[in-house]
């Protein structure tokens, strides 16, 4: 039987330990000394193992966004139909999006950038005047691996993509950040910040990393 294909990542660390990279690549975390005779054996016995998470993980993948007719796309965690229309805005009907016939992806990510500006900034007062605390300054990063940061002088940065997020978890993100101005790091303290502004932010989090692919979407 052959050895499902990995990659292999030597360390001074005492075991042999099996993991995937975003896109499902099995990567072979080993002491320095272990034979790849060895490891080859481990991972053979896991093959079913490996071969049913690659599975899992593959079906997380987003679906290709193209901005094309038919497409589905989130805003503020509602799913919209993507049609093109002869028109120089977007216009939003029910659960359908009219989109002018010439945008490009960088066109609808700009309007959707747009979008989340004129809910963002009032969601940050409002939680900072609750908490007790002030920003520097914010503003919107193309991050895709971070939904949010806050910089060591205050600053809070803000993934454009929270626009496709629902409301209570935008909420949940800037509390978050928030809470870092107080507590820098992720301590038992910081996360009973978080709780005490937003009670359900588990919630919020695992809906986070649930949807994480909307991070690769655009």
């Amino acid at each position: 039987m052959t050895t499902p294909p990995y990659l292999l990542v030597r360390s001074r660390r005492k075991t042999l330990a099996l993991t995937f990279d975003r896109e499902g690549r099995l990567v072979a975390r080993a002491p320095m000394k272990l034979s790849e005779r060895e490891i080859r054996a481990f991972i053979q016995k896991k093959a079913g193992w490996i071969a049913r998470a690659q599975e899992q993980i593959r079906a997380a993948q987003p679906v290709k966004f193209t901005l094309s007719q038919g497409d589905n796309i989130l805003l503020f965690g509602i799913s919209y139909e993507i049609r093109r229309a002869q028109a120089d805005a977007i216009t939003a009907r029910e659960h359908t999006l009219l989109i002018p016939a010439d945008w490009d992806l960088n066109d609808f990510a700009d309007w959707m950038k747009e979008q989340l500006k004129k809910t963002l900034p009032r969601r940050v007062e409002f939680y900072a005047d609750q908490m007790g605390v002030r920003a520097a300054s914010w503003k919107l990063s193309g991050a895709r691996r971070r939904w949010g940061s806050c910089g060591p002088g205050g600053t809070l940065n803000f993934a454009w993509r929270l626009a496709m997020c629902p409301p209570e978890v935008i909420d949940y993100v800037v509390v978050h950040e928030l809470a870092h101005l107080t507590h820098r790091d992720h301590s038992a303290a910081f996360w009973q910040r978080v709780a005490d502004f937003m009670p359900e932010y588990q919630r919020h989090r695992d809906w986070l990393k649930q949807h994480h692919g909307l991070m690769e979407l655009l």
